[in-house]
């Protein structure tokens, strides 16, 4: 099998790699091509391999399911949606801590724990009964 794939492939043996499921009629192929190359190998793969007729005739087996084809995301830009939500979890914790530790210690640089006490040298009358308060 790794034979027909690497000969129609036109890759080195040693690029196909083949992984039988244990307990299933399960094949898996991979072929490990360069990223330049990827779309262009997959296309001739999807064309040589790509119905149960085909599988049949190029590899001498009975294919019972039509086969599927995955590209793995090497290198791919796209981020998935968990990772975009610990991002934003992140940046917004960024952004309300960091305005609040900034707060919190300028007040004890600036003598934010020390308490001021205001007294004053004038008695207050109290007032008398019947008379009206004077201000």
């Amino acid at each position: 099998m790794r034979q027909a794939i690497a000969e129609f492939m036109r890759l080195a043996l040693s690029l196909v790699h083949i992984d039988v499921k244990a307990g299933s009629v399960i094949v898996e192929a991979t072929v490990e091509v360069p990223a330049a190359d990827a779309d262009t190998k997959r296309a001739d793969l999807e064309l040589g391999f790509g119905s149960k007729a085909a599988i049949s005739s190029r590899l001498n087996v009975t294919a019972l399911s039509e086969p599927s084809f995955d590209s793995p995301n090497n290198g791919d830009s796209k981020l998935s949606g968990g990772v975009i939500a610990a991002i934003v979890i992140l940046v917004l914790a960024f952004a309300v801590l960091v305005p609040l530790l900034v707060c919190y210690f300028r007040g004890k640089t600036d003598g934010g724990d020390k308490k001021v006490t205001v007294t004053s040298n004038t008695k207050a009358k109290p007032p008398t009964v019947g008379q009206p308060d004077s201000m």
